[in-house]
């Protein structure tokens, strides 16, 4: 990158463009799977997408970021937590169905190492605001046909928990996941329309909201509230914070004049009813949970994939949940385990350029979440919020295709393409 005033194009790579659509669709695309080749193909496709993803941006240029030996030092620490987790597991438990789990936190640890640790310049080559708005586009639209129309082509979708209510699933295959999916879409759109102003981009990111909302989640509640209110409290620009607010302010009173506000409010409110629908039954797992984390090797776990849904899925046995991220790991492999691995996640939010303020704040949301509710198994949700920093550099650096940048000493300037736009406060022109 230029760093003597010059302007300089970054024009998107169709191939990593499309190695990039792929990739986000087949992580939302489990419920497609599942009535196409099955449950199990599924997650492997998902997982091999993810796997090539990461490779090809590895192949197009890599290089160690500020906290490449922090992530590795972590990621192998767990990976010795995992392995005594499960050696523990198998000699108090005698059960041998714990390795499933244990695979598919070993394979998202790499992938915290892979995008918290390192600098990935081909990110600044990838379209991300046409793909992330053409993937929302499809999930979002997919749900509101299931949601008022009555689609029910693919599975899971919940029409029992609210008397009747359709929870979509979409093309995720679980009522869960599709709301997280959305409510990580809609950050990751914010901070692509931050930069590069485009109308198509902030439609997206409000039907991903919009999406969010009508889906009845209080997960994906959480992670909305919970990042827009960080996002006030980080956001430097004064203007930025007035203008959210307002933006809620409005979308409420939209709400409330087409008689739906109460509905949507009375489902957020009821995370705070201790006995609300379910909120009784989660806050009794996690005191066991702890009462089963005393009673056991405390550092590492003796639990290790016992309370899971991705050993239910693919090692086809009936376990137990916790409904929650944190106290899933606590379970699974201990004090440790537990420190380790979110000091992982911390650290692919720390590797996200500090000008992406809306990233930092859904990535922030989206970790507080998931100490609620068990979401840290949930690929969408571990795929997106890996790739956002992959988001985060492309949006700084690129425009959907073409860009003109200009660095200035501590401080990065994004000019319009068009010809003779003042850019910064010197009056200087952009060719």
């Amino acid at each position: 990158m230029p760093t003597d005033g010059r302007a300089a194009a970054v024009r998107a790579s169709p191939g990593l463009t499309v190695v990039f659509l792929l990739a986000c669709l087949a992580a939302v695309s489990r419920g497609v799977f599942e009535v196409t080749v099955g449950k199990t193909a599924g997650y492997a496709i998902q997982l091999g997408a993810f796997v090539v993803l990461t490779l090809v941006l590895l192949a197009a240029g890599a290089r160690p970021g500020p906290r490449a030996r922090v992530q590795c030092a972590l990621g192998y620490g767990f990976v010795v937590v995992v392995v005594a987790s499960c050696l523990l597991t198998s000699l108090v438990q005698n059960v041998g169905y714990f390795w499933y789990y244990a695979g598919v936190m070993v394979f998202f640890a790499a992938m915290f190492v892979v995008y918290g640790g390192l600098e990935l310049p081909a990110a600044s080559r990838i379209a991300v605001g046409p793909t992330l708005s053409l993937v929302t586009t499809a999930l979002v639209g997919t749900a509101l046909l299931q949601q008022f129309r009555g689609w029910s082509v693919l599975p899971s979708s919940d029409e029992a928990s609210l008397g009747g209510t359709v929870r979509p699933a979409s093309l995720t295959g679980s009522y869960l996941h599709y709301p997280l999916a959305a409510a990580l879409l809609t950050f990751l759109l914010l901070e692509v329309y931050r930069r590069g102003r485009r109308t198509y981009v902030l439609a997206a990111a409000a039907l991903a909201l919009a999406g969010v909302v009508l889906s009845y989640s209080r997960s994906g509640y959480l992670v909305l509230a919970a990042g827009g209110l960080f996002y006030l409290l980080s956001a430097r620009d004064l203007g930025a914070r007035l203008r959210l607010v307002g933006a809620g302010v409005l979308a409420f009173v939209a709400l409330v004049s087409l008689g739906l506000g109460r509905a949507y409010f009375d489902r957020g409110l009821s995370s705070f009813d201790l006995a609300g629908s379910g909120n009784d039954v989660r806050i009794g797992l996690w005191h066991r949970s702890v009462e089963q984390w005393l009673g056991s090797g405390l550092l590492v776990g003796q639990y290790t994939g016992m309370a899971s849904n991705v050993t239910r899925n693919l090692g086809d046995t009936t376990v137990g949940v916790v409904e929650s991220g944190f106290f899933q790991q606590l379970l699974s492999f201990g004090l440790l385990g537990v420190v380790l691995f979110y000091a992982l996640m911390l650290g692919v939010r720390a590797g996200v350029p500090r000008e992406a303020a809306w990233l930092r704040a859904g990535m922030l949301g989206a970790l507080l979440e998931s100490v609620v509710y068990q979401s840290i198994e949930v690929l969408p949700y571990v795929f997106f919020f890996c790739v956002a920093g992959v988001v985060g550099q492309s949006a700084l650096e690129s425009r959907d295709g073409d860009v003109r940048e200009r660095r200035r000493p501590g401080r990065l300037l994004v000019a319009a393409p068009a010809a003779g736009r003042r850019v910064g406060g010197g009056g200087q022109r952009v060719p």
